[in-house]
């Protein structure tokens, strides 16, 4: 089954804040993690960069990585991942993607360990036509490789690809990658900051979405 006329052949989707209500979850263990190895400061900075790769946010925090820091997190986020809940329309959205014979894709900065476990658990991994994880590049967002390595993967050019995001690092990874994106306001990152790093147009959720696409 091919894609209807003018719908896009790929859509890739970020996981943290896009299709998983999580971001809390990460802001509280990183905001914990760097506490304990004497780095204070408050959320309200540590919240907006989630969704980058942990080097490039510690590297923007800190003006540099800490391996420690991020080993410390990593620890303190697994035993509460499994509070994550799936945010509204986060199946629906995968459903009418593949139902019009595109691929879905999630794209996410996040470790296989996370991703994996959060994707197995809420069922996302039976909607999904695969993964990318942070660890597939170098560099994760707000460079564009994840977005890159999923365009070679699955053999499709940029411009009929889409990516759904609720970071401007989705949205400035995505078109440093050539593909245009889709902002969903259900992380923490305003309508008007996804506009500004480069978004098409921007819903207030996947379930917004889904009825955009499905009508």
């Amino acid at each position: 089954m091919n894609p209807g006329k003018g719908f896009p052949r790929m859509v890739m989707f970020d996981l943290d804040g896009t299709l998983v209500d999580s971001v809390p979850l990460h802001t509280v263990t990183w905001w914990q993690a760097m506490a304990r190895h004497g780095v204070d400061l408050p959320m309200h900075e540590i919240q907006p960069l989630i969704g980058m790769g942990g080097p490039q946010m510690l590297d923007t925090l800190l003006g540099r990585d800490d391996p420690e820091i991020r080993t410390t997190q990593a620890e303190l986020y697994a035993p509460v991942r499994d509070l994550a809940r799936l945010l509204p329309g986060a199946l629906d959205v995968l459903r009418v993607v593949r139902g019009r014979g595109a691929q879905a894709v999630v794209v996410t900065s996040s470790s296989p360990q996370d991703a994996d476990a959060l994707m197995g658990r809420l069922a996302l991994g039976l909607e999904v036509d695969g993964i990318v994880h942070g660890e597939d590049v170098e560099t994760a967002k707000p460079a564009p490789d994840l977005f890159q390595v999923a365009l070679e993967r699955w053999s499709c050019d940029p411009d009929r690809a889409v990516a759904v995001g609720d970071s401007e690092w989705d949205i400035r990874a995505a078109g440093q990658a050539g593909v245009a994106s889709i902002g969903v306001v259900t992380g923490v990152t305003p309508a008007d900051n996804l506009f500004r790093a480069g978004a098409a147009s921007v819903c207030r959720s996947c379930s917004d979405l889904a009825a955009a696409w499905d009508s």
